[in-house]
């Protein structure tokens, strides 16, 4: 039996490495973002993830997935599952390709079952962590979800400002999480990140209305099958396609009910400032769609925080 892998602590306020969306069918469908330690962050923002180094620890953060009631194709998170954590350690874990696994369930993030490894070398038992992943991507180092192809800093403090005057924050890939979705009908997947305003929103509940200053910003992804021939369920961002930000700031953007919204797409000279932002009462323009689908009901704002564990 196998030591299991710790629970981290403020595992919640780490920054992004990848996501999924685990579309098994009824009860097993899942939708996920791995979120990593500083050493776990630096390894794929940097493409040093083959093997990933000593120290490493991912988080997968699991939500059940649910239809989003504002739009027939949106995939969101629906309530809280677990978090499956993969921490790196050779001489810990030699056992298990120098991972160790463990799974913390439920709002009280209670541990699962030890990892019990019959035969190490069995690349063909799936009955454990380790049997799964080392019998399926033992060529990833062990590791399923693929960093996210986000921009560097360099590229988001390069973009020009929006016709509104709203910039992209340099900083903005250390933000913290809010939730992810995916959007069946352009096959695309995203995570939303917040200012410091907008997490303390979202962690206490105080989202609707959101509060004077709060800053989303939703990282869109074209996605598709991962790639892995025997597990065709898994969906996964694949390239960046866009930036786009709402921000609330009542004085200047009182005419599309107190949010700005812009829009960076990525193309070959990197994120260009694009998108309608106009008035009008129809989906031609950002506050118009967001208005006649979600104005009245959500604030404006498509997508509700992911549930996250009682403190």
């Amino acid at each position: 039996m196998i030591e299991l892998a710790d629970l981290p602590v403020g595992w919640e306020d780490w920054a992004i490495i990848g996501m999924t969306d685990r579309t098994d069918g009824g009860d097993a469908s899942t939708i996920r973002l791995v979120v990593g330690n500083d050493t776990a962050v630096e390894a794929a923002r940097s493409g040093d993830t083959s093997p990933w180094p000593e120290g490493s620890i991912l988080v997968d953060v699991v939500w059940t997935d649910g239809g989003n009631g504002f739009s027939a194709d949106m995939v969101a998170p629906d309530t809280f599952g677990a978090i499956a954590v993969m921490e790196k350690d050779s001489d810990r874990f030699a056992a298990t390709g120098g991972w160790g696994y463990a799974i913390f369930r439920g709002d009280d993030l209670m541990p699962a079952e030890p990892d019990v490894i019959a035969n190490p070398a069995d690349d063909v038992d799936e009955s454990t962590c380790y049997g799964c992943h080392n019998s399926r991507v033992p060529d990833q180092d062990f590791v399923f979800t693929m960093p996210l192809p986000l921009p560097t800093a360099m590229d988001i403090g390069a973009a020009e400002a929006h016709v509104n005057g709203m910039t992209l924050d340099e900083g903005l890939l250390e933000w913290r999480f809010i939730s992810v979705h995916h959007r069946l009908a352009n096959t695309q997947m995203r995570v939303v990140l917040g200012n410091q305003t907008a997490v303390d929103a979202a962690r206490a509940g105080d989202t609707n209305p959101w509060p004077e200053g709060t800053v989303l910003a939703d990282v869109v992804f074209a996605a598709s099958a991962a790639g892995l021939e025997d597990w065709p369920d898994m969906i996964a961002p694949q390239s960046l396609a866009a930036i786009a930000v709402m921000e609330r700031d009542a004085a200047t953007f009182a005419m599309t009910g107190e949010w700005g919204y812009a829009l960076w797409a990525n193309g070959a000279g990197g994120l260009a400032p694009g998108g309608a932002d106009g008035v009008a009462d129809d989906d031609t323009t950002c506050f118009g769609c967001h208005n006649i689908f979600v104005g009245g009901a959500n604030d404006f704002v498509f997508t509700s925080p992911g549930p996250l564990p009682s403190p």
